[in-house]
């Protein structure tokens, strides 16, 4: 049979949510509130869709800043959207974290996040938080628009 293991968690998720409700809206939401799913204003062009993970001592070293963290993790993705020749506007942050990272650590992650996307012209829209034995695990989700003719790559990783 399977064990399903039970560990206190360093930080607290409703006081997460609490958080990023603070935050402004997405401005690419249309209608939702932007937790686990994202509803988006439709536009013109092509949707493209990637995701991309970062594994903490893999893709950061554990002792890394945790917004550079975040900020690769988007970063990673968003290279792989421009590959593709679409342009940014939404990304999603699922993160697994260890119980023993605290809310600061958590936070300095998602802000790391929002702020790269922003950089290159998409929002962070929506997101899942979970607590595991570690590990931490930052998956991203980037939405793009093609604008162009689209760009097949044969072979492209």
């Amino acid at each position: 049979g399977s064990e399903v293991r039970r560990l206190t968690m360093g930080w607290n998720e409703l006081e997460i949510h609490r958080w990023l409700e603070q935050s402004p809206r997405p401005a690419v939401l249309d209608g939702s509130t932007g937790h686990d799913a994202a509803v988006l204003r439709p536009e013109p062009g092509r949707p493209v869709t990637c995701v991309d993970q970062c594994v903490e001592g893999v893709h950061f070293h554990p002792r890394v800043d945790p917004a550079a963290a975040g900020a690769k993790a988007v970063l990673r993705c968003l290279s792989d959207l421009a590959a593709t020749a679409a342009e940014p506007r939404a990304v999603t942050l699922a993160v697994c974290a260890p119980a023993d990272w605290s809310e600061d650590r958590l936070r300095s992650v998602i802000t790391g996040a929002r702020e790269a996307a922003v950089r290159h012209g998409a929002e962070l829209v929506a997101g899942d938080l979970a607590q595991g034995p570690g590990p931490a695990v930052l998956t991203v989700t980037a939405i793009g628009v093609g604008l162009c003719p689209f760009i097949v790559c044969h072979g492209s990783r």
